[in-house]
């Protein structure tokens, strides 16, 4: 026989549905008395013990197969609890099961929240890596113009020792006077004095600047105040060179922005015969 509610002595009903590890076949006649009350007691004391009905499928099933070895779930049909349980007991496995798919819902809700959470932390965390690319990219945009242009203004551009203003004109002589070739005719532009073609060093007059040049150490033809433009773009790429690496140790120190930096002005140091 299978397990069953009875009424006196015979069952009402079998219960015709097991799960778990033991066969599905009832090995002995498990029969709870309907008239006594023992049947509603059980069904009362597994619906009001949460764990264990979680743990039973959210049925009420026979504690003779339970106790077997091995465990078998027997659980009998909402039929049978309904027709040979007191109101009271079936009301209370109704409440049972109706929390437990509460409960169930409720954390079905709270996985998927959790879920929704993960995603949107996943997405703002992705949202915030590609600003800050961009931000550090803007940056690393925004440091390059800056030093490139320092280094064009600062230590590429010719200036005069005097007034630091830009020179442009060398029409061979060494012995520079600071003039502008953009000057207007019946104008003078500069400061009008003069300064070594090869080093820069300043001079206060004319004949001054002549004896230097011809002595100065930069010089290609010492004894003489003229050279070539070839040798003036020549001795100057030097001097920029080393004034270029300079500039990048002190104020571009961290590794990635000098490399940066030194991207960015290449072309400019390659129109001057500059290679750092």
């Amino acid at each position: 026989a299978e397990c069953g509610a009875g009424r006196g002595d015979g069952p009402l009903a079998p219960s015709t549905e097991r799960s778990g590890q033991g066969h599905a076949a009832a090995r002995a006649g498990h029969f709870f008395c309907r008239r006594n009350g023992c049947f509603s007691e059980m069904v009362l004391a597994q619906a009001d013990n949460a764990a264990d009905f979680n743990n039973n499928g959210h049925r009420i099933v026979c504690p003779e197969c339970l106790a077997m070895r091995p465990k078998t779930l027997t659980a009998f049909p909402d039929v049978v609890v309904a027709t040979n349980a007191t109101p009271a007991a079936f009301d209370a496995y109704v409440r049972a099961r109706e929390g437990a798919a509460k409960t169930l819902a409720e954390r079905r809700a709270d996985v998927e929240r959790e879920r929704l959470l993960r995603e949107h932390a996943a997405e703002k965390e992705q949202w915030r890596i590609a600003h800050d690319v961009r931000h550090e990219a803007e940056r690393m945009e925004a440091v390059k113009r800056h030093h490139r242009n320092r280094v064009a203004n600062e230590v590429l551009t010719l200036r005069c020792p005097h007034c630091h203003g830009a020179f442009l004109d060398f029409d061979g002589c060494f012995a520079i006077k600071h003039e502008s070739e953009t000057r207007p005719a019946d104008t003078q532009s500069g400061c009008n004095r003069y300064f070594c073609g090869w080093c820069l060093a300043p001079s206060t007059s004319s004949f001054e600047a002549h004896e230097h040049v011809m002595t100065c150490t930069k010089s290609r033809h010492l004894g003489s105040t003229h050279g070539s433009l070839r040798e003036f773009d020549l001795v100057h790429a030097e001097r920029r060179r080393s004034a270029v690496l300079a500039y990048l140790e002190k104020h571009v120190p961290i590794a990635a922005e000098r490399a940066a930096v030194r991207e960015a002005i290449a072309g400019d140091l390659a129109d001057l015969g500059i290679r750092l």
